[in-house]
């Protein structure tokens, strides 16, 4: 499972990381986290989501913008 986290703030990255890695272990999923700090920088990403926890604010941009541009990749994307 691919997880995205995009947040401005560090230590809310590091907060959901924290509870998925618990969740995925408790139930032995496989699980793979990236962490961006700007939504520019998760659009530039190759890979495919299966999930997106984003900033609705991060920085100058808009995380709905980002993640309706996600959802062109895949449109699974929770």
């Amino acid at each position: 499972m691919n997880i995205a986290i995009c947040d401005d703030i560090k230590s809310c990255q590091e907060d959901i990381e924290k509870h998925l890695k618990f969740y995925f272990k408790d139930n032995r999923i496989p699980l793979n986290i990236f962490k961006y700090n700007t939504a520019k920088d998760l659009l530039k990403s190759d890979i495919i989501f299966d999930i997106a926890f984003l900033d609705v604010e991060v920085e100058k941009e808009n995380g709905i913008e980002a993640g309706k541009q996600l959802r062109q990749k895949n449109d699974r994307l929770i």
